[in-house]
């Protein structure tokens, strides 16, 4: 299966960009993935929301790819927020401790939210 994903810019006052995946992120597209997270890393400073709701599997492939970008994200200081991961997905997150790095939502609105609370500090 491959990886499809869109990207758009929420109308809010305080916008975020909403990466949306839908498929699998394994050896075969975990590259893809890695390329859309370097461009959105080099073009984009306000908060990034990941939409995993349609993401059947990540392999380990795609979680080294995720891993390598952390790094990036810290870096920059973007605020990121992961959302509606499927238990399967949600639970290898868990045991590699990104739940530790990473806030998670259940939906896009709810982690739009998040982030509207969090920058009115």
């Amino acid at each position: 299966m491959k990886l499809v994903y869109n990207m758009r810019k929420t109308d809010e006052p305080d916008p975020a960009v909403v990466l949306v995946l839908k498929g699998c992120v394994d050896s075969d597209t975990a590259p893809d993935f890695g390329k859309v997270m370097d461009l959105l890393l080099e073009r984009h400073r306000c908060p990034l929301v990941v939409d995993m709701t349609d993401v059947a599997y990540i392999s380990s492939a795609g979680w080294r790819e995720f891993v390598n970008k952390t790094q990036g994200i810290i870096e920059k200081q973007l605020n990121i927020r992961i959302v509606g991961m499927q238990s399967t997905v949600r639970d290898v997150f868990e045991l590699i401790g990104l739940d530790h790095v990473f806030p998670t939502h259940n939906t896009v609105d709810a982690a739009c939210e998040a982030l509207r609370t969090s920058t009115a500090r």
